[in-house]
């Protein structure tokens, strides 16, 4: 069963410079209780699609498509209806581990806890039990601890705690783990598989390696569209977009090969493939023609006309 259905999503934003085309044209489906990983560049559309979702765009924002939630096209609801359904059912955990500086971690984790729903003293009740979750052996000190005082992997199990108080259906976690060490790395990761055993999660990283320890799915964006879609084994085990290989091979247990190039500015795509001057199998009908996402079987897609 579908709990998030994404058909034809184009988001475009105005600019002196022209429109810039940040996702174009994605179908993406997640199921209930689903780990997909959205994996892509800095500048792929990731996260404008993981806001769009949220309906959390700047207003000048144009979004064209469908965003299906339980059946329900969430680009068609009331913004009052969309704000019961934010945090309730869908959660973000924001990139920046947005924590106000001037507040205890316990104050907002009270006010978070108070909207959704539980009065004064079941919410400070509540608290313990919510750090808890996300690995506090001391819920007390972190509650009157503020956020310049907790490191960065404290901050981002506050952030985490803080998207749970409602117990979504649907977390969308945005780099998590990005700007932390290692040994963070790996205790946010084992603690998003823990905490979103009965949701559904969509984790927005640029990290294959993280992807690949949390979710069973992953989909490659880049420049504004997706390249490859497969179940997480498929893909590392036969990765058949050349962006893709790219990624893995400048892994550091793969060479550390970086990809040569740019990608192009979504003010500007080329004709073609997007990934064409980038790419060294690149043919001549790359540089003229768009490929569409072909299905090469086994629920593995990829956009490249090697697969036509």
């Amino acid at each position: 069963m579908e709990l998030i259905e994404i058909k034809s999503l184009k988001v475009t934003f105005p600019t002196e410079a022209g429109p810039v085309r940040a996702v174009d044209c994605v179908d993406l489906q997640l199921g209930v209780r689903e780990k997909l990983g959205l994996i892509g560049e800095t500048g792929s559309g990731k996260s404008v699609l993981t806001h769009a979702i949220l309906r959390l765009l700047q207003p000048d924002a144009l979004c064209e498509g469908e965003i299906l939630y339980q059946g329900r096209n969430l680009l068609g609801l009331a913004p009052t209806e969309m704000r019961r359904l934010r945090g309730r059912e869908l959660a973000l955990i924001p990139q920046n581990r947005a924590l106000n500086p001037l507040q205890t971690v316990g104050k907002q984790l009270l006010e978070t806890l108070r909207q959704a729903g539980y009065s004064k003293k079941e919410a400070a009740a509540k608290m313990p039990e919510l750090l808890r979750s996300v690995g506090a052996i001391d819920p007390d000190s972190w509650t009157k601890a503020y956020p310049h005082e907790c490191s960065g992997g404290m901050c981002e199990r506050i952030v985490i705690a803080l998207s749970l108080a409602f117990s979504p259906s649907l977390l969308l976690a945005d780099e998590p783990t990005k700007g932390l060490d290692s040994l963070n790395r790996a205790r946010i990761i084992t603690l998003l598989g823990a905490v979103t055993r009965n949701q559904a999660l969509l984790f927005i990283t640029h990290d294959l390696e993280a992807a690949a320890m949390l979710c069973t799915r992953l989909a490659l964006m880049y420049a504004g569209e997706l390249v490859e879609l497969g179940d997480k084994d498929t893909v590392f085990e036969n990765p058949l977009h050349p962006y893709t290989r790219g990624l893995l091979f400048a892994l550091p247990a793969r060479g550390m090969q970086p990809i040569l190039g740019r990608s192009p500015p979504l003010t500007a795509l080329p004709d073609g493939c997007r990934f064409h001057s980038r790419c060294p199998g690149a043919m001549a009908r790359c540089r003229r023609q768009h490929p569409p996402l072909f299905d090469t079987g086994n629920r593995h897609f990829c956009r490249c006309w090697l697969y036509v």
